[in-house]
């Protein structure tokens, strides 16, 4: 049977995409890190840390809820 190379890279592409989007805005706000933090006020350095949190544990959280809902569906 004859599958279009397009295909299998667009499922590769849809895969991958989120995941490293993800990653690279995490990385864009660690990497310069120690600079930046050394210039920052307390409240600022909170702001900066509560949105590396978010970027964190919203795929983290998202990824629980999913593994809880096979579990929930296994155990039925």
């Amino acid at each position: 049977m004859f599958r279009p190379y397009n295909l299998n890279m667009w499922t590769r592409c849809k895969y991958w995409l989120p995941r490293l989007i993800i990653l690279g805005f995490a990385v864009s706000m660690v990497m310069p890190a120690p600079k930046f933090i050394a210039s920052m006020e307390d409240a600022e350095f909170v702001v900066w840390m509560l949105r590396l949190i978010w970027v964190l544990a919203f795929p983290a959280g998202f990824f629980v809820l999913l593994v809880l809902t096979d579990l929930v569906r296994r155990v039925k």
